[in-house]
């Protein structure tokens, strides 16, 4: 009884830390994978439709590349789709990072 009611507590505690600590909020460039160690101020909207079977991710202002898991780039690719925007792919992402990937809960155009 002691050893279910201790997992249960671990379990609760270990959900709500997931949910607390490792949900993000991120702000930078909209990049394909192929295209991250380019200029990302530079980046148009094209080429990053052209490169989107590459996958997409983010590049943050202290230039790390977050790449996202497979539903992050479907929204990606739906949020570049439905602007008329050519360049200035900045974007504000919600997420929560598992392993290498950025698992994203949503995607809009920053306000910058």
């Amino acid at each position: 009884m002691k050893r279910r009611l201790f997992q249960a507590a671990a379990a609760s505690f270990l959900f709500s830390f997931s949910l607390t600590c490792f949900g993000e909020s991120l702000e930078g460039y909209l990049m394909p994978s192929k295209c991250k160690s380019e200029d990302p101020a530079s980046h148009t909207k094209d080429c990053a439709l052209a490169c989107k079977s590459s996958g997409f991710g983010l590049v943050t202002a202290s230039g790390e590349y977050v790449a996202f898991n497979p539903a992050g780039n479907k929204k990606a690719e739906e949020i570049l789709t439905s602007t008329d925007k050519s360049g200035d792919l900045r974007v504000s992402v919600q997420g929560t990072r598992k392993g290498p990937l950025l698992d994203v809960e949503s995607i809009a155009w920053s306000k910058q």
